[in-house]
């Protein structure tokens, strides 16, 4: 009895452990890849903007990138052969795309530069109803202050973010057009109990456009 106690209390920590071991790496390599493409989200909002007057000088970004699963975690995940404890094991942060850059000036809100297909990139103003209806969401990411935002392909309603080196989740509830009821939780809370294993199914290692009803890779 002692001796299947002592198994069963060896596999969670090592579960643990795994977990934990994932974290850290992927705070580590999600920021060495941030960096790495930081030049090139500068040069998307300096194009973005470039045909608007914009009078402020100092500007606050939070660029927030989409990422992907690896092809083994989508291969595995679609199969429902993966624990999804494992998510962040599965992610690949090497992997960055640009998905929208929130824009702030002191406690304003300048607008959004975003992307609105495969290449085109967009900017939103203030008055714009794309802003509106995003505005509850960029005010909690200024107001969380985070240092790294990303998003997770395919996984709705929740924004990812890095702060003093831990990972967490910033998830909301979708209620007709509005966004509401905003929460934050530890990534590892999030994945335990807010998270199933039917929403990652729908995991991708690529971005998948939808023209005319037709999947385009």
């Amino acid at each position: 009895m002692i001796k299947s106690v002592s198994i069963f209390i060896l596999s969670i920590t090592t579960c643990f452990l795994h977990a934990q071991e994932c974290n850290d790496l992927f705070v580590i390599d999600f920021s060495k890849s941030f960096n790495q493409n930081n030049k090139d989200f500068i040069q998307k909002i300096h194009s973005a903007l470039k045909k608007h007057t914009i009078t402020t000088v100092e500007m606050e970004i939070f660029h927030i990138p989409e990422i992907f699963v690896i092809k083994k975690g989508e291969k595995l995940y679609r199969r429902k052969q993966a624990d999804k404890k494992n998510l962040i094991c599965y992610l690949n942060k090497k992997k960055l795309r640009f998905d929208d850059s929130f824009i702030f000036s002191d406690t304003s809100i300048i607008g959004i530069v975003s992307r609105f297909n495969i290449t085109d990139i967009k900017f939103y103003d203030d008055t714009s109803t794309y802003v509106n209806h995003l505005r509850p969401l960029m005010l909690e990411i200024k107001k969380i202050a985070p240092d790294f935002v990303f998003r997770i392909y395919n996984l709705p309603q929740c924004y990812w973010y890095i702060k003093n080196n831990q990972i967490y989740v910033l998830a909301y509830e979708h209620i007709e057009r509005d966004l509401r009821n905003f929460f934050t939780v530890t990534a590892d809370e999030y994945i335990k109990n807010y998270i199933t294993e039917t929403d990652l199914v729908f995991l991708s290692h690529k971005p998948v456009e939808i023209v005319s009803g037709t999947s385009i890779w």
